[in-house]
């Protein structure tokens, strides 16, 4: 599924997790959009996919900007986040995934 960056996505929330490497998902979707808040989330990816639907995925208070020393470092990540306004939005990053054949585990609700 052919998508874009979306630095204009506003709002959402918690739709799953898929389980890939960050070096995967740079592979897909290209560089994080965003180092994060500074705060809870280390890396994010903003999408709008070719069907309208958005999807943002995220690491979450497991990286060194709320651990510090103790947190995960990005490239060590394998717990990302999948936001948006539905369950669409990890269907649509699941078929990006999908599409470039990759082999990744996805789970949704919470």
């Amino acid at each position: 599924m052919k998508f874009t960056e979306n630095k204009e996505f506003l709002g959402g929330s918690l739709q799953g997790y898929v389980d890939a490497s960050y070096a995967t998902l740079v592979e897909v979707f290209g560089e994080p959009h965003s180092d994060g808040d500074g705060y809870k989330v280390d890396a994010e990816w903003d999408l709008m996919f070719e069907n309208g639907t958005h999807a943002r995925i995220y690491n979450y208070k497991d990286g060194t900007n709320y651990n510090g020393a103790d947190g995960l470092r990005k490239a060590v990540i394998t717990d990302w986040h999948i936001g948006g306004n539905s369950a669409k939005s990890v269907a649509a990053v699941m078929s990006a995934l999908d599409d470039a054949d990759k082999k990744v585990l996805a789970r949704t609700g919470w």
